[in-house]
């Protein structure tokens, strides 16, 4: 049976097709909603609200703050992480105007795991940003310039971070 015919078949059953999987859609009774309709619509007791007791609220939990340095979780020196990098920047890059937002997932050893652009749309369709992330991501990722220096027993504090690639500034 071809995908069409079948489509055709389970949409009898309000079954949709959706890609290659598929969803069940429920299809009220026509009956059923106007005879409920009328029900409410005459019958003041329906109409009253409920009495039911109310689920208890959660306390609203306020945005914490980033942990403030401290000596047991030391702030990371952005300075020698920006010079460990600036090697391995191409400074062609700093030509454009974008600045670009790159997380960064990172090993116990100091080296960079993953980095990835946070604004993929903009890097998906702006060829110029492209450009400058492509450069940034070259920077992070090339062995050449890496281990950082971090605390590596504070590896918790530094598993992700979150980098800020200004080409005018770097």
């Amino acid at each position: 049976m071809s995908r069409a015919a079948f489509a055709a078949i389970a949409t009898g059953f309000g079954l949709v097709l959706s890609g290659s999987a598929l969803s069940q859609t429920p299809v009220p009774p026509k009956g059923n909603v106007d005879k409920l309709i009328n029900d409410i619509l005459n019958d003041p007791d329906k109409r009253k609200p409920s009495t039911a007791p109310t689920q208890p609220r959660m306390a609203p939990v306020e945005p914490r703050a980033a942990p403030a340095a401290s000596p047991e979780n030391g702030p990371i020196n952005v300075e020698a992480l920006r010079q460990t990098i600036r090697p391995c920047w191409n400074t062609e890059a700093a030509k454009t105007p974008f600045i670009v937002t790159i997380t960064v997932r990172m090993n116990r050893d100091a080296r960079p795991l993953q980095a990835i652009p946070r604004d993929n749309a903009t890097y998906d369709s702006d060829p110029n940003y492209r450009t400058v992330a492509d450069a940034a991501l070259r920077a992070i990722m090339n062995p050449r310039c890496q281990p950082w220096p971090l605390p590596l027993d504070r590896y918790e504090g530094w598993q992700t971070l979150t980098f800020n690639f200004d080409p005018r500034n770097f």
